[in-house]
């Protein structure tokens, strides 16, 4: 078996290192193999469990050793097959295929169950539609997570604008604040001087009604004079009429028209 290396030292194996197998299919001298699963038992390719008692002894004398390819194919079968199901990552279900795959010689391609070799290419066909979906899935997530983004974006700018304009409001009210405290140190004084200015308005009513008394003499007075000086505003247009008249009749004293058409003794009520 000169074309296997065992997976932990890369040695070249033959009848000496006595290789063994995994029921996953990875080769290991049994030196590396004893020292591998007696601490941990697991397989140092894939991490799959697996004890040393349960490996499978190859003899590279022998033609070819088709029990540990059929079930390192079942295992890539059955891994395959978990991957599709989500219980085991993609990436390990191509890395337990390309293990199984390198690990089959030319000697041993004839031998090989074509059953599994064709469940194995079903399986990874499906797989490969079921990546192609979580392909587009994700591209149409990241589509929608774009579109969140610049939603989130223009939100983040909405709430700015929003906290901005609470500042300013935050101040325009610590501002009016401000005016009412001084408003009402203001009508405190003006109810003191509306105290003072009570006491005044009852010394000024009582001149108020002297200076009353006052304006109504007075009042009749000034009509008196207004009803005067009307008739003496009627007397008045009476003659300038009579003065007109009388410039017409005298053409010789034209000149003298603009004087007597003169309103400065005119008497306005």
């Amino acid at each position: 078996m000169p074309s296997f290396r065992c997976s932990i030292c890369l040695d070249a194996l033959d009848a000496t290192s006595k290789p063994m197998t995994t029921l996953c299919g990875h080769i290991y001298c049994l030196d590396c193999a004893t020292f591998r699963f007696s601490t941990q038992p697991s397989c140092a390719i894939c991490r799959k469990p697996q004890a040393l008692d349960k490996m499978i002894r190859l003899y590279p004398d022998c033609p070819i050793s088709v029990r540990s390819m059929d079930k390192a194919a079942e295992e890539a079968v059955e891994t395959v097959k978990f991957s599709i199901a989500d219980k085991v990552e993609q990436e390990d279900a191509l890395m337990v295929c390309n293990t199984f795959v390198n690990s089959v010689t030319d000697r041993e391609k004839p031998h090989l169950n074509t059953e599994l070799l064709r469940e194995l290419s079903f399986q990874l066909a499906l797989m490969s539609t079921k990546m192609k979906d979580e392909h587009a899935r994700l591209k149409k997530m990241t589509k929608n997570v774009q579109t969140t983004r610049n939603i989130e974006a223009r939100l983040t700018a909405q709430i700015e604008k929003q906290r901005s304009t609470m500042d300013r409001l935050e101040k325009e009210k610590a501002c009016l604040s401000t005016q009412l405290d001084t408003t009402r140190e203001r009508m405190a004084a003006l109810q003191r001087q509306s105290s003072f200015s009570s006491e005044d308005a009852g010394r000024q009513r009582v001149n108020s009604a002297k200076v009353q008394n006052q304006l109504e003499e007075m009042q009749k007075e000034l009509d008196y004079w207004k009803q005067q000086a009307l008739k003496a505003k009627k007397k008045y247009i009476v003659l300038k009429n009579k003065v007109i008249e009388a410039d017409r009749a005298l053409p010789s004293r034209s000149h003298c028209s603009a004087h007597d058409g003169s309103d400065d003794l005119l008497v306005v009520g």
